[in-house]
């Protein structure tokens, strides 16, 4: 029997930290980098590996591209064991509606022979757990991580995580796309970069704390998309729970755990992280007055949204104005 061939994750493996500079990145992949990110590169006729690597103080954000030929496996590295990772991956979901996998085109050269090749998609935010009763102190929820030791105590935490899947769904695809598609640099790009981590690992949070999803109705679940979809289009005009209930004509509760099985969000939660997003877009992408951002954005007045981007954002808002 022929044996396998192997290839690993590059960024994960804790005796390899050589990343390659920009112009070392073949051409046909660099539409996929991140700006400031680390690279790495395994390139050779048994397949192709592209890895990226952003750390921040409580997070680590990779994202891997495979190409792998047939007769190679992946060796996937586990993180450390301080580590808490919340991944998707396209090597063991496949959803149509969230797909984990891309087509680029092969190198120039070759073309004519291969004219594109399909990549798979791993992604995952891995969470430092040396901060988690710092982060318990700012969201309760990290609670679901079950720390038993002191809170004086370096020990490393432990937890079980349910049976039923974390899967790509509407909310943390959106966060995920996000994240790899964001051109922005310098210290605008890590603000961005580390609320988009933190808020990506929040709903691995609500996975962790959320019973297995109960079976709806087809019906309930287009109708729960559809309310979805209206919140990331529409987050000043979803406003909250009640105005919803009204437009959708749907009962509280409707919005309540089947939103947030469906979804690892809470409504209210969805519409703050929308609101914030859009604050954040018309600041960056656009030349807007301030009180112009202020209206689009919902705010009464420019010292509101002021305080709600310096909250949310963890970044002073004048220091951001001034990297523009």
């Amino acid at each position: 029997m022929k044996q396998m061939k192997k290839k690993y994750l590059l960024a994960n493996r804790r005796q390899d930290r050589t990343f390659v500079p920009l112009e070392k990145v073949p051409v046909y992949l660099q539409s996929e980098l991140i700006p400031h990110a680390k690279y790495y590169t395994d390139i050779d006729e048994n397949g192709i590996i592209l890895d990226q690597q952003l750390v921040f103080r409580e997070f680590q954000i990779y994202y891997h591209l495979i190409h792998l030929s047939e007769d190679t496996g992946l060796t996937t590295v586990l993180s450390d064991k301080d580590y808490v990772p919340a991944s998707l991956n396209g090597l063991q979901e496949y959803n149509p509606a969230f797909p984990l996998k891309l087509k680029l085109p092969a190198e120039e050269k070759l073309v004519n022979l291969f004219p594109e090749r399909e990549f798979v998609m791993h992604f995952h935010v891995n969470f430092d757990s040396i901060y988690l009763h710092e982060m318990i102190k700012r969201n309760p929820l990290f609670q679901v991580l079950n720390p038993k030791a002191a809170i004086d105590s370096n020990e490393t935490q432990e937890f079980t995580p349910p049976r039923h899947p974390y899967r790509a769904t509407l909310v943390n695809y959106l966060l995920m796309q996000r994240i790899i598609n964001c051109k922005l640099v310098g210290e605008i790009a890590e603000h961005y970069l580390h609320r988009k981590a933190y808020e990506y690992f929040l709903t691995y949070l609500h996975y962790l704390e959320t019973p297995a999803p109960i079976m709806l109705h087809e019906s309930y679940i287009a109708k729960l998309n559809e309310i979805a979809h209206y919140i990331i289009q529409n987050p000043v005009a979803a406003h909250s729970k009640e105005t919803l209930c009204r437009k959708f004509d749907v009962v509280p509760e409707f919005l309540d755990e089947p939103f947030r099985a469906t979804f690892y969000i809470t409504v209210e939660e969805l519409i703050h992280q929308e609101r914030m997003d859009q604050l954040f877009r018309l600041l960056t992408e656009q030349q807007h007055t301030l009180t112009y951002v202020a209206n689009r954005t919902g705010f009464a007045n420019y010292k509101a949204m002021k305080l709600a981007f310096q909250q949310h954002y963890q970044c002073l808002f004048d220091f951001f104005l001034n990297l523009q």
